[in-house]
């Protein structure tokens, strides 16, 4: 071979047989450049090349990137007949191909049905691949459903087509075409190891996508459930007998298609995982959707930094299964990790405040709580739900310290101006209350504060309402509360409570008619 190359020297006698033997050679090691320089020093000693040569120069062309020069040297060879030329047609096709120059590609490919030798399904294949590539999804799905059609065993079709299927919303017609495929080749749904193929996952996420959660748990659960549990790093032998069967004594496996779940992506397994819970717990099997999630969470697979991801989104899924099933104490232990995790997270952390609220937990995580704003002193949700609990335990001036700290960092956060100017509040009420009409002064500051920051006038007016109710300044209460049952706001939903609120001013200050009409009016069930 290396003989051959060295004997590129221009010859007027060269036999045309050598020089496309020595542009093969140049082809097969990809040395388009030592290609295209030969049959430029050769040219010029011959009136024209031959139509072979010509095209073996145009492919050199394409694969260095030079379009121009290729599509002049093609020219000739696109007006002759591609069933005489079906090989050069070919090779300048692929060449295009394999250079993402689809629509040219597309072009040759085209013309190649006219030969009996190229009409093939590995071509229409191709010309579907170019079709998609190039955006013509239906002139794609519709070749490749002849390719399919014609050799229902070819997976790398079925796959595309599939996808394609998927789509464009037809998954009755992706589940039709997977099907088929197996029929022909069973072993397509399983791999020569004994695994799910990519074929058969792609087939569950169709049924689930359908909403056949049964037909997709009939096919994944027991052998996800099976590896999960082979994966757990601390082995519970309890729960691992679960998962077994006993016959006679003797504890065997029942026998199952592996997933192969080591070696599929972090990302891939979460989300298996993740689907399977939601499945089971759509057909009333939450129990089972948070045992599969708690497992797991306790495997090996998702390890290291680079899956934190994976490990939140799982917490997540653990939560909303949890939280379906009625099973608060889990949903708030899930969401409180998922929390602790996530320190700056503001949504995360108003989340874990409504379960805690509604599991009557919200005060279980104040140690750890504690624990981990002292290694994130700048998470500012973490600091306003340290001033809570304070302020629940009744150690305001160390709640006011937190508010304060959290002010530092989000002036314009509505709540926490309230949260100071309700703890201010309090603190002026206190019997040891050093310079009290300061510290109320203080508060109502924090208050217009509040007022001014928030989008919604008939919650700052009832909260206005509120702080002068508590002093017992009823004339400045009514104005406010007043203004929150004239509202015609459509978010307002604080007229009942103002008007409640008003009717207890009323009967105080003796007129019990007044507050009877408030009550009829707002206050209705």
């Amino acid at each position: 071979q290396e003989e051959a190359k060295g004997a590129h020297e221009p010859d007027p006698k060269m036999l045309l047989s050598t020089l496309n033997i020595l542009m093969e050679l140049y082809l097969e090691d990809e040395a388009y450049q030592h290609a295209v320089d030969l049959i430029e020093r050769w040219r010029g000693s011959v009136p024209k090349l031959p139509l072979d040569l010509t095209a073996k120069y145009a492919v050199c062309e394409i694969y260095l990137g030079r379009a121009v020069e290729a599509q002049r040297h093609i020219r000739e060879l696109l007006q002759q007949d591609a069933a005489e030329y079906d090989d050069l047609f070919y090779d300048v096709a692929e060449a295009y191909r394999n250079t993402g120059s689809h629509a040219q590609a597309l072009e040759l490919y085209e013309q190649l049905r006219s030969s009996p030798s190229y009409n093939a399904p590995e071509v229409w294949f191709k010309i579907g691949k170019c079709h998609k590539a190039i955006g013509n999804l239906e002139s794609a799905k519709q070749i490749l459903q002849e390719v399919h059609e014609a050799a229902p065993g070819y997976e790398e079709v079925t796959h595309i087509l599939v996808e394609l299927y998927r789509g464009s919303g037809q998954a009755d017609l992706a589940l039709e075409t997977i099907q088929q495929t197996a029929e022909v080749a069973p072993d397509a749904l399983v791999t020569s190891g004994g695994r799910i193929s990519e074929l058969q996952l792609l087939q569950l996420n169709l049924l689930l996508q359908q909403g056949d959660q049964a037909a997709f748990l009939d096919g994944c659960l027991e052998p996800l459930q099976h590896e999960l549990q082979d994966r757990v790093r601390s082995r519970d032998k309890e729960r691992k007998d679960q998962l077994l069967e006993h016959k006679d004594g003797v504890r065997s496996r029942r026998r199952f298609v592996a997933i192969g779940l080591a070696a599929m992506a972090p990302e891939a397994v979460a989300k298996l995982v993740t689907s399977a819970a939601r499945a089971l717990s759509k057909l009333g099997r939450g129990t089972e959707g948070t045992e599969l999630l708690n497992i797991a969470l306790s495997t090996d697979l998702f390890s290291g930094e680079a899956n934190v991801q994976c490990v939140h989104s799982l917490r997540l899924a653990l939560v909303e299964t949890s939280w379906q099933n009625q099973d608060l104490d889990q949903a708030y232990r899930a969401m409180c990790a998922y929390c602790l995790s996530q320190p700056y997270s503001i949504d995360a952390w108003c989340v874990y405040n409504e379960i805690a609220q509604r599991a009557g937990m919200w005060y279980k995580i104040h140690r750890p709580l504690i624990r981990a704003l002292l290694k994130h002193p700048d998470s500012v949700p973490m600091t306003v739900l340290v001033g809570h609990h304070m302020t629940a335990s009744g150690r305001l001036k160390l709640a006011v310290g937190e508010y304060f700290r959290a002010y530092r960092a989000m002036p314009e956060q509505p709540l926490i101006s309230l949260c100071i100017g309700v703890s201010l509040l309090r603190l002026s009420m206190h019997k040891n209350a050093v310079n009290r009409h300061k510290v109320v002064m203080h508060a109502f500051a924090f208050f217009e504060q509040y007022a001014k920051l928030r989008d919604s006038p008939a919650e700052s007016n009832y909260n206005l309402g509120r702080a002068f109710h508590q002093l017992g300044l009823f004339h400045l209460a009514i104005p406010y509360y007043k203004k929150v049952l004239a509202s015609v706001h459509g978010g307002n939903t604080m007229q009942r409570e103002a008007a409640y609120n008003l009717s207890l001013i009323y009967s105080k200050s003796g007129s019990p008619e007044l507050a009877s009409h408030l009550l009829r009016s707002y206050v209705r069930i």
